[in-house]
């Protein structure tokens, strides 16, 4: 391994242990980087190379990738898009809407089975009084008899 005037590694492709070290190589340095002092390259992935920056079209217009859904802005924070918001106030305008609409079933079906039951006790209530003016023409009728037969028996027997 070589080292130059200004202090960085330089590649040596003729050993295979100077490979994970290059700089020049972003492949290489995304996938392990450049650790001081070892001839391996960091462990873990290195996803900062990889991803867009401000002038690689992550821009902050309305309609890029980390403006849609998020991701990191140029200092390194972490930043959320605006699709997930969007998206969870038209699901609860939605599920709103389906409220509502349920709403006016319930009322409608409530409406429904009130004038069904309505109706079925008023049927029940005419057999009801038909069947107790039934029973008093019935009683009305007996004691008529009744009486009939005693005017007619004499009473002095």
């Amino acid at each position: 391994m070589a080292i130059n005037a200004s202090g960085q590694y330089v590649p040596d492709f003729g050993s295979m242990s100077q490979w994970g070290n290059s700089t020049n190589n972003q492949l290489t340095n995304s996938l392990g980087g450049i650790q001081q002092g070892t001839d391996f390259g960091q462990s873990g992935f290195n996803t900062g190379s990889l991803t867009p920056t401000a002038d690689q079209g992550g821009g902050n217009d309305w309609f890029s990738r980390s403006s849609l859904f998020g991701g990191t802005d140029a200092l390194g924070n972490q930043t959320s898009g605006w699709v997930a918001p969007a998206l969870g106030a038209a699901s609860g305008l939605a599920q709103s809407w389906l409220g509502f609409q349920n709403l006016g079933i319930a009322k409608d079906q409530l409406g429904f089975q009130k004038s069904a039951w309505q109706e079925q006790f008023n049927i029940q209530k005419e057999e009801y009084e038909y069947q107790k003016e039934r029973r008093q023409q019935r009683a009305d009728n007996y004691e008529a008899s009744l009486n009939r037969n005693s005017a007619s028996t004499p009473s002095n027997l």
